[in-house]
């Protein structure tokens, strides 16, 4: 017996011999050499023992079963240790995305930004729409990285819902409105059918991911459909189920393609499409809908149109939320009235890139009663709120000295800041990031690249009584 394992075969043998154990299975290495060979191999025995009790009592002698299990704990470690190499690279995977994200964000939040400012101006007519394409770019650019994020958050298992009786009708009737202007430009009509306005096709969801499939789908239909076609979104009663269907009258998909239609990353018919996207949209929201207890499936025939099926377990009335867990942006916290303050007001930007310092100072300078005290580093934000009144603090996440969430723990912690709002604004778009700051007491979360009207709305609602340079 390997020296390793004799204690604890002994440990076995005396427990069952002292009647402590009436049977035992134990795994153990032994010396194994074969017939007509001089090299020996340790091989593993798994062994099933038994006491045999005598009649005047106490244990006689022991029978033992054992069996060689060599192949398969060389199995059982090769599985574990190709569980952990996924976990491994499904943790690099994930980290990997987050920093990209974060990368990405960060050059949109200025080119975004400052474009929004510039579509306020009063520019002549070839500028202005030289920067309103500027601002298209970046947003669709932005959707697309938000698509590939959602898709890994999902498979990763990092995605978290909010799940409650939803009323779908409304939902869809925003759809179309978002979707119209885009439909209208392709010569596309939307045709809603009656009972979507009945208001009465409840469905066990999440509010926002079901809106991302639909117009998702919505979105497809419209890009893919043809000149002067049309769309056609109704709602179907499945029993136990409710099923939302998307029609339309666009070429149609190829059966040899029928596959590939939810497979990541996969754009048919890319090659003679002038379509924009990553191929994930389809993916993506079959995923949701599997998230949410649902299914995505789809008819098509080519040349004639495809129609694509949402179906959600029906629930009968609106209710309140049965399970709950955070996903969108923080909420702001107390009450607007609470703020609204007279006199000058400080402001805090703790943040180290200098093109979104720039933009948020152009933003400020509406708000000639505000002062925006920029710092750089998280030290010397700390070292500004110990010296001086702040009436709120917008904070990055990445900053090059201390952790922006340490920054935070540490507003929090000093009684003589605890209750200033402290507003994230970070390239981070991770749903956990959001969730663990909420918990340290943070009053906002904005991700980049910042809308700039989310922003200039969320300063009024901590410091209320703004007025805006005439």
């Amino acid at each position: 017996v390997h020296s390793d394992d004799r204690l604890s075969l002994k440990q076995v043998l005396s427990d069952i011999a002292e009647g402590k154990s009436t049977q035992a299975r134990i795994r153990f290495r032994l010396k194994n050499v074969e017939v007509g060979g001089s090299e020996s191999r340790w091989v593993m025995f798994e062994t099933n023992i038994r006491p045999i009790v005598a009649p005047h009592g106490g244990v006689s002698s022991m029978v033992a079963i054992s069996r060689d299990v060599s192949e398969q704990v060389a199995l059982e470690e090769r599985l574990e240790q190709a569980v952990q190499v996924a976990n491994s690279a499904n943790n690099a995977k994930t980290e990997f995305l987050a920093r990209m994200s974060h990368e990405l964000r960060t050059p949109l939040n200025a080119i975004l930004g400052f474009g929004q400012l510039l579509e306020r101006e009063e520019l002549d007519e070839m500028a202005a729409d030289s920067v309103k394409r500027i601002v298209s770019a970046g947003k669709h650019l932005l959707s697309l990285i938000n698509e590939v994020l959602d898709l890994a958050k999902i498979e990763s298992g990092y995605i978290s819902l909010s799940i409650e009786n939803i009323e779908i009708g409304s939902v869809i009737r925003e759809v179309i409105s978002i979707m119209e202007p885009l439909a209208k430009s392709r010569s596309v009509t939307i045709k809603a059918e009656g009972e979507i306005n009945e208001g009465n096709h409840f469905v066990v969801a999440d509010v926002q991911r079901f809106k991302q499939v639909m117009i998702n789908l919505v979105s497809n239909a419209v890009k893919y459909n043809k000149e002067g076609g049309f769309i056609e979104i109704s709602i179907s009663n499945m029993g136990e189920n409710t099923r939302v269907e998307v029609s339309d009258s666009g070429k149609g998909i190829s059966k040899k393609y029928y596959d590939k239609v939810f497979a990541p990353f996969e754009r048919l018919g890319a090659e003679q499409s002038a379509v924009e996207g990553t191929g994930v949209g389809l993916s993506l929201c079959k995923k949701i809908a599997e998230a949410m207890n649902g299914k995505l499936y789809f008819t098509s025939e080519e040349g004639k149109g495809s129609s694509f099926y949402l179906e959600l377990a029906s629930s009968m009335a609106e209710t309140s939320h049965q399970d709950v867990v955070e996903y969108s942006a923080i909420s702001p916290q107390g009450s607007s009235d609470s703020r609204h303050l007279v006199g000058s007001r400080k402001v805090l930007y703790i943040e180290d890139n200098v093109a979104n310092i720039a933009l948020v100072e152009r933003i400020f300078q509406a708000w000639p009663s505000l002062e925006l005290i920029t710092a750089s580093q998280g030290s010397l934000g700390l070292d500004l709120l110990s010296a001086d009144q702040f009436d709120m603090v917008l904070l990055d996440l990445h900053l090059p000295d201390i952790q922006g969430d340490e920054v935070l723990r540490r507003i929090k912690a000093d009684p003589n800041t605890a209750e200033i709002p402290v507003v994230i604004i970070s390239a981070s778009a991770m749903s956990s990031d959001v969730k663990s700051l909420n918990d340290q007491g943070a009053a906002g979360y904005l991700t980049k690249p910042i809308d700039v009207k989310t922003l200039e709305d969320t300063v009024r609602f901590h410091l209320g009584g703004i007025a805006d340079e005439s």
